[in-house]
């Protein structure tokens, strides 16, 4: 019966000392695995505030992390003191049962049961809360999973939107260029405007200019036509006294031609005559003269 006994409180010092040391695994773990929610609390909370925004499961991302920060407080807030004294309280019993005999053990156990009662009932209050702190790690280990996973998916995010924000910047700056090419064109249609309002100012006014000279080349081909026409009558009136002159001319001619014969023939006729007077005087000077 004490050989029973003694194992019995043995198997119930190693189990309260599994559970001890499950649960400052469980404590080292929380605090350095999860350390993040806590010292990073702010950036966290942040990161999950624009998780909350932009997505539709926003609601149950701060449930979890209302949740670790819950089990978080709860394993900060669990004292060792208790479990030091019950790993204390359970080697002094198990150090008391080794020095006793097998007549000693009733009286021992009578004396000692109110201490092994609240052993037995913190051991069944530890593995209650163990599988709790086993559901919840369960739980915190599926939490850090999805959160590692939204924070992947965010890191990826992060870099589109650097990405977009890279190519918003050189949409602006093609924008500007754009811009500047559109004031730089704008400048150049206003120049173009003002070439081509001076060109029609200056065609306008050569217009004008052409039609001067044009309505001053229409009258001057009207007097020259006028002249021209005058300078025809004239010429007809010339030739017209040219032609009559021409046939006054040869009826001078031929009047002078025919005066000449005559001329010829008086000349003659007048040497004829003298030559018959001559022949005259001689024939009357020789009757006398016989």
């Amino acid at each position: 019966m004490s050989s029973y006994n003694t194992t019995e409180l043995g198997i119930l010092l190693v189990c309260v000392t599994n559970l001890v040391l499950a649960i400052l695994l469980g404590i080292m773990f929380y605090r350095s695995y999860l350390r993040s929610p806590d010292s990073a609390g702010t950036g966290h909370r942040a990161w999950l505030s624009r998780t909350k925004k932009s997505s539709a499961s926003a609601s149950d991302t701060g449930d979890d992390s209302l949740l670790l920060s819950d089990m978080l407080s709860e394993l900060s807030a669990i004292s060792i003191d208790p479990l030091d004294q019950a790993l204390s309280s359970s080697l002094q019993l198990v150090a008391d049962i080794n020095g006793l005999d097998q007549q000693q053990y009733p009286q021992w156990k009578h004396e000692h049961q109110s201490e092994i009662t609240a052993l037995l009932a913190q051991r069944a209050e530890l593995e209650a809360q163990l599988e709790e702190f086993k559901t919840k790690l369960n739980r915190s280990h599926k939490l850090v999973t999805t959160l590692h996973g939204q924070n992947r998916q965010m890191t990826a995010k992060v870099g589109k939107v650097s990405s977009l924000q890279a190519r918003q910047q050189q949409l602006n700056d093609e924008l500007s260029q754009l811009r500047q090419q559109n004031e730089q064109a704008s400048k150049e249609l206003r120049n173009s405007k003002r070439t081509l309002q001076d060109a029609n100012l200056q065609m306008q006014e050569q217009r004008q200019q052409h039609e001067a000279e044009h309505a001053s080349q229409m009258r001057l081909q009207q007097h020259l036509r006028e002249t021209t026409e005058q300078l025809q009558q004239q010429l007809e009136g010339e030739r017209a006294v040219l032609s009559r002159t021409l046939v006054e001319k040869d009826f001078i001619e031929t009047a002078f031609i025919d005066t000449d014969a005559l001329t010829d023939e008086l000349r003659q006729l007048k040497l004829d005559y003298h030559a018959l007077q001559q022949a005259y005087q001689q024939l009357q000077a020789a009757p006398s003269n016989s």
